[in-house]
């Protein structure tokens, strides 16, 4: 993709009223997106006075709703998506952008397991991520599950709006 282009696209993340319109025009590039956004998630994508794009907060939002719309695609950005689940605002665009993936490498569920520990909103979403991706086994799962009724509550009901989506698909 031509480096201006991708700047232009940078620089729309950071206006309210282009943000969505940009998000979807780099995820129509599809695989031609990604190193677009490695270069984000990266720091290496730079504005004009040289501040990477990754420091000013909305544009790795509006990257990991582009990851999201991009779905298996964005498998090769998932250790850039991983490292923002501890963000406290990008953590459920993470969370989601991981869902739509598909499959997740074990160091992502081990990393969404240890998210379940927080806030119930994102926990449940975590544990319905985590039921997408037939995750739901593993080992730092069940562990995290079997220490917490909380946390085994939320996976139950996870699981059952996760069957009850399928049913209704």
């Amino acid at each position: 993709m031509n480096p201006t282009l991708a700047g232009q696209i940078f620089e729309s993340f950071l206006h309210p009223g282009e943000r969505a319109i940009a998000t979807h025009k780099l995820s129509s590039f599809g695989v031609n997106a990604i190193p677009v956004l490695e270069s984000l998630f990266s720091g290496e994508a730079k504005n004009s006075w040289g501040v990477s794009y990754s420091r000013l907060g909305m544009p790795i939002y509006c990257g990991l709703i582009t990851a999201k719309l991009l779905g298996s695609l964005a498998k090769p950005l998932e250790p850039f998506i991983r490292e923002c689940l501890h963000s406290a605002e990008g953590g459920m665009y993470a969370v989601e952008a991981l869902r739509a993936i598909g499959t997740l490498d074990e160091t992502s569920i081990v990393e969404l397991a240890a998210c379940l520990n927080k806030n119930t909103s994102l926990a449940w979403e975590v544990a319905y991520t985590l039921h997408c991706c037939g995750a739901e086994k593993n080992e730092a799962v069940i562990e995290i599950a079997n220490s917490s009724q909380k946390i085994s509550r939320i996976l139950i009901d996870a699981r059952k709006s996760y069957y009850k989506n399928l049913l209704n698909s």
